[in-house]
């Protein structure tokens, strides 16, 4: 491009009318820039009523904005910076991980404090340097959160902050506690033996913990870590211990019978047996009888246990192998003869108890259909009566098309979905998938111009930007990657013709051809879009270009794209 500049603003070619001239310049400044490369946001206009040039999308700067007349962010369009400020915000302001660096944060004010706010109502919490400051003071803040609860934060002589524990900071005496008046309590060397308690009401009575005089060594009681009440209670050695009210243990030598004893001493007991409140005697019956309880202090027997006591009051065997006892009353009993094999017993309510057949228990319905008696058999196929759901949790469902059988979806007898016996698959007639269907995936534009570009050249000149490495994800399994070329050009007569190359620009070498013969186009402002057959590409590293030659007509490409598809095999 010679002198742009010069040609443009020449005014034999180009007048501009006093008045206009300021406004006409802004337009054409900005046609420059972008037909020079520079990429402006498609809502880009000139505003004649406030004079600016207004975007309306979001820029991004790459290196500085430099706004030397003050800026502002937020507020109204004819808004400026307030008096003596540079830079201002209207409304909210968020920094993100943004590091403020200077002198001063805030106010100009030696009273104004860093104001941190809440998100509604007026009140806030500062922090301030005080009005009589006379030197620098910074302090560094811990690097963690405190170790606890209770925490303190505390500072050396350089300002470095640290968390620290109340122990750790020398503030463990305890004063006034119990019977100890100052300094260390209740610890090893420490002062302290009654330790009070109020209790729920503040008078003059109060519970005590003390301990007596360790006079020979050192004693540790330890308390449960569990909810209740610590008993108290003092008896003789090896007495039995029992709750004498709530929280009260005594002890007696033998253990009360209104507490689950006999009162007295058990020496003499072998061979006797004594009676709930009666006497002590022997106890005999028949051998092989069953003992039970004939009333609260008699022991009793019989031959066979009464059903009311979970026996069957009688001496009842089954009649012979396999078969079942049942019970026909409430102390009679019957047994049912064995059934035959892979037979199943079903109750009969009150009546006696039934063999039955599988086959007589299940009904197959929803799309599947049943044969036999003993042996049931239940085979696929039927009406479906109820929506049905089959999941297959980790498992495969595999139609296995062994021979010249379609695997058929219909609605109303028409079909659907077909699987074809050769492994085509069909939306009614039209195929979905079969071997040699090609698959659109991806696609790039390649044209290396930003503007049409026009050529008459018999000589091969580049048309396509360098494809450095290769742009597209590899073919999915199955299926093999196929290239087209899908372009726009136009011509002025249907006899023009076009020869392209892919050329390796890594190893100068020629990787694939082809014709587009431009016979729908008839007007070069126009352009018609051709589709090129299969053409190879590098897929690997290589740099590569794509060139174009005429036969001599002039011809415009408006746009080139490149196409992966997979080829299903």
């Amino acid at each position: 491009m010679k002198n742009p500049f010069g040609k443009m603003f020449n005014q034999k070619k180009l007048k501009l009318v006093r008045g206009t001239r300021l406004v006409s310049f802004l337009f054409i400044a900005t046609s420059i820039a972008i037909a020079a490369g520079i990429l402006f946001a498609a809502n880009v206009y000139y505003n004649i009523d406030t004079g600016e040039v207004v975007t309306e999308e979001i820029q991004r700067v790459t290196n500085v904005i430099r706004a030397t007349g003050g800026a502002i962010v937020g507020g109204s369009a004819t808004q400026d910076p307030a008096s003596g400020y540079s830079f201002e915000v209207a409304g909210k302001t968020k920094l993100a991980t943004t590091t403020l660096e200077g002198y001063l944060i805030g106010i100009n004010s030696s009273d104004a404090p860093i104001r941190f706010a809440t998100t509604t109502g007026d009140y806030y919490v500062g922090f301030k340097a005080p009005s009589d400051l006379a030197t620098t003071t910074v302090y560094t803040w811990p690097t963690g959160y405190p170790g606890g609860s209770g925490y303190l934060l505390q500072a050396n002589a350089s300002g470095v902050m640290s968390w620290t524990s109340p122990a750790g900071a020398g503030l463990g005496d305890i004063t006034a506690v119990g019977d100890c008046g100052s300094g260390d309590c209740f610890t090893a060397d420490g002062d302290g033996n009654n330790l009070y308690f109020e209790g729920t009401n503040a008078d003059a009575y109060e519970v005590i913990l003390t301990a007596e005089d360790p006079t020979t060594q050192d004693y540790t009681i330890t308390l449960p870590a569990a909810n209740g009440t610590v008993a108290l209670g003092t008896s003789t050695a090896s007495y039995v211990a029992y709750w004498s009210d709530e929280n009260t243990l005594t002890g007696e030598q033998y253990l009360s019978t209104s507490r689950g004893g006999i009162g007295e001493s058990s020496a003499g007991w072998n061979g006797m047996v004594r009676v709930v409140n009666g006497d002590w005697g022997t106890i005999t019956g028949t051998a092989n009888y069953v003992a039970y309880w004939s009333d609260a202090n008699t022991i009793s027997a019989e031959q066979y246990l009464a059903t009311s006591r979970g026996g069957l009051g009688a001496n009842v065997t089954a009649a012979g192998a396999g078969e079942i006892l049942y019970s026909t009353g409430a102390t009679t009993y019957d047994s049912l003869a064995a059934g035959a094999a892979d037979q199943i017993l079903t109750s009969g309510g009150a009546a006696a108890p039934s063999w039955k057949n599988i086959a007589d228990l299940i009904t197959v319905t929803n799309g599947l259909t049943e044969s036999g008696t003993t042996t049931l058999t239940i085979k696929l196929g039927g009406t479906l009566g109820e929506d049905t759901t089959i999941s297959l949790g980790n498992y495969n469902m595999i139609y296995n098309l062994t021979g010249t059988g379609d695997f058929k979806v219909q609605d109303n007898g028409t079909d659907i979905l077909v699987v074809s016996d050769d492994g085509k698959i069909y939306y009614k007639t039209y195929p979905l998938a079969e071997p040699g269907k090609q698959v659109l995936r991806e696609m790039i534009p390649v044209f290396g111009f930003d503007l049409p570009a026009q050529t008459a050249t018999t000589s091969y000149v580049q048309i396509s930007k360098t494809i450095q490495d290769y742009p597209f994800s590899s073919a999915s399994a199955g299926a093999t990657r196929v290239h087209k070329f899908i372009i726009r050009i136009g011509a002025s007569t249907s006899t023009a013709t076009t020869t392209w190359r892919v050329y390796n620009e890594t190893d100068s070498t020629t990787t694939a051809t082809f014709d587009l013969a431009l016979d729908q186009s008839t007007d070069l402002e126009k352009g018609e879009v051709y589709i090129s057959s299969d053409v190879n590409i590098p897929t690997d590293t290589d740099d590569w270009r794509l060139d174009m030659q005429t036969n001599g007509n002039t011809v415009r490409v408006y746009q080139i794209f490149l196409a992966a598809y997979d080829e299903i095999q």
